[in-house]
C-alpha cells in the first residue's frame, strides 16, 4: 500500500499524471454485509454507480 502512495506522489511531482487522472482510474470497492431488503438495495445502487460490490 505504501508503495502506491510513493508511485502516485512522484508521478504527481514529475508531472506525469495529475490529481484527477490517478483518482479516476482508482476502482471503488465495497463489501455489503446482509443479504435483506437493505443489504440488497445498497449493493445494488452502489453497483449501478460503478462501484465493484461484494455482498457476503
Amino acid at each position: 500500500m505504501l508503495s502506491g502512495w510513493l508511485r502516485a506522489c512522484a508521478l504527481i511531482v514529475a508531472g506525469l499524471v495529475s490529481v484527477s487522472t490517478l483518482a479516476d482510474e482508482k476502482q471503488r470497492t465495497a463489501i455489503v454485509v446482509g443479504g435483506g431488503l437493505a443489504g440488497l438495495t445498497a449493493a445494488y445502487e452502489l453497483q449501478a454507480k460503478g462501484w465493484q460490490v461484494t455482498l457476503l
